[in-house]
């Protein structure tokens, strides 16, 4: 911990962005502000006596502590987890057992300082433990499943919970062609719970949707762990990750650019020509199997399939769903444009 420079503009700008976030923040005497692009926290006078235990002598100036180290920069999100571990701090410092309550390895509030754990390996405060280690991501896991196996269906619980989920936590990948799991070496399963654990939980891997998935059980289970005391961590490490990692939807109408450059449209199929490709083509049929469907209701004997034989083919040539076609009216057919406008569904 350190002295930074304070400026004046930089400091009024960000108390102002703070109330208009926080209120809470706006009654806390230790305030967040930002200092060249990184965020950083200014300690009240009435705190110096934690500085004086830390450093063995009286601070002559404000102390600071930069959070630009532990990857808190000037963004809303940033600002909002930085007033959550000043609200945490001051509550701690302000209690009149501050002694036992605050955690000179920071650990406990998300972040850590190597210069202060090494200092709590001799400083013993009045009347304090050391810091027991945080509990692990695992153990966190383990613990939510007891509770989640309750709350879904078994066959959502084995697929996902104990499945997917846990594979991506151990960080292990299914290989299609040896057909086993393989390590990927960004697994979080031993991490102990704080801010690293945060940036290796974005390197899961996992497509954008399953991974937001992920990050949002872990969200909820750091949750449950910490309301039943299980936790001293007061910031949840994964609760904004999942919004980091939210597919865009308008992905799926992007073209694609092939190999030979050639450019596919969003609405244009092509079957997969290896096992691999294979394996990741989610489609119900190929194209050839389409074709013999279509075809088989046009010339199926019976008269009501042959009747449907148009719908179906609508059906499969657009991918809309039955109650969408039946909703449709000829407004919807864009002939100019040369596309239909799915609009509502019966």
């Amino acid at each position: 911990m350190q002295n930074h420079s304070d400026p004046d503009n930089s400091i009024v700008s960000g108390e102002l962005y703070i109330k208009a976030q926080n209120k809470a923040q706006s009654d806390c005497d230790l305030k967040v502000f930002c200092d060249r692009g990184s965020l950083a926290l200014r300690f009240p006078v009435r705190h110096n006596a934690l500085w004086t235990l830390l450093d063995g002598k009286a601070p002559s100036t404000r102390k600071f502590l930069a959070l630009g180290k532990y990857d808190l920069n000037d963004n809303p999100e940033d600002w909002k987890r930085a007033s959550q571990i000043a609200i945490a701090m001051e509550s701690d410092l302000d209690h009149p057992e501050w002694e036992k309550l605050f955690d000179p390895t920071l650990a406990k509030y998300g972040i850590g300082s190597a210069k202060y754990a090494k200092l709590a390996e001799v400083l013993q405060m009045p009347g304090t433990k050391q810091p027991e280690p945080e509990m692990t991501v695992g153990a966190m896991w383990e613990d939510y499943l007891v509770w989640k196996q309750t709350q879904v269906e078994a066959s959502t619980f084995k697929a996902r919970y104990l499945g997917l989920y846990f594979n991506a936590i151990k960080g292990l990948k299914w290989d299609a062609k040896t057909k086993k799991f393989s390590d990927t070496g960004n697994g979080i399963w031993d991490k102990p719970l704080g801010t690293e654990v945060a940036k290796l939980a974005l390197l899961i891997p996992l497509n954008k949707e399953s991974k937001a998935n992920v990050l949002g059980a872990l969200s909820e289970a750091f949750l449950r762990a910490h309301s039943q005391d299980k936790i001293k961590l007061t910031v949840n490490p994964f609760s904004n990750l999942k919004q980091e990692t939210k597919p865009d939807t308008r992905d799926k109408y992007k073209s694609v650019i092939t190999i030979n450059g050639e450019i596919w449209k969003w609405w244009e199929i092509r079957d997969a020509k290896c096992e691999s490709a294979l394996e990741a083509d989610k489609r119900a049929f190929t194209v050839q199997e389409r074709d013999i469907i279509i075809e088989a209701y046009y010339e199926s004997d019976q008269e009501c399939e042959r009747q449907m034989a148009p719908l179906i083919e609508f059906l499969f040539l657009t991918g809309c769903r039955p109650g969408e076609a039946f909703a449709l009216v000829w407004d919807n057919v864009k002939f100019e444009n040369g596309f239909i406008w799915f609009n509502k569904s019966y």
